[in-house]
């Protein structure tokens, strides 16, 4: 009887040590292309192609899209981030998208939420499986963006290719003066 309430005690100890009272939710995904290009997909509201996009990966309902059992809803854009809503039955959560650029043709968007775990340890062991379960879909999404961005055709309209070139290229213009060069 001593054994089972020493382990009953250390494994609500251990829940406290291992599982936070706010739980970090976040997701970060490299894309090889221009920065301008990811923020135009990403915030122009006139093209709408974020909207456009997760409307073929999730299925639109009354409150946005549902993805895994979460609903997610974009409620504005400010420069580089994207505040969405994220609902489930457990919970209702904002989470921003943020886009940065990493190198000329390299940029990085970072989606990031915090969740509420709460003292009661066995709150806190149901907010963290809700957690895990809410990266997976956060993760399935940011995998179907990596895909669509890192095909040129989506994001130009054509197909873009870096090659090299076994002769050099020499470019001229033609310029009219009325004086000696």
């Amino acid at each position: 009887m001593i054994v089972f309430f020493i382990l009953a005690g250390l494994s609500v100890c251990s829940i406290y040590i291992f599982i936070p009272s706010k739980i970090t939710v976040s997701n970060v995904r490299y894309f090889k292309a221009y920065h301008n290009t990811v923020l135009k997909f990403l915030t122009d509201s006139n093209s709408q192609k974020l909207t456009r996009w997760l409307g073929t990966v999730a299925k639109q309902n009354e409150n946005g899209y549902n993805y895994k059992g979460f609903n997610y809803s974009i409620k504005r854009t400010i420069s580089n981030i994207i505040e969405l809503e994220i609902n489930s039955e457990k919970f209702n959560l904002k989470s921003n998208l943020i886009s940065l650029n990493v190198y000329l043709d390299s940029s990085v968007i970072q989606w990031a939420t915090e969740i509420e775990a709460g003292p009661n340890p066995l709150n806190r062991l149901s907010k963290y499986q809700e957690a895990r379960h809410l990266k997976e879909s956060m993760s399935g999404l940011m995998d179907q963006m990596k895909i669509y961005l890192d095909n040129s055709e989506n994001m130009y309209g054509i197909s873009v290719k870096e090659v090299q070139l076994k002769d050099s290229i020499i470019i001229t213009t033609k310029i009219v003066t009325k004086s000696y060069p």
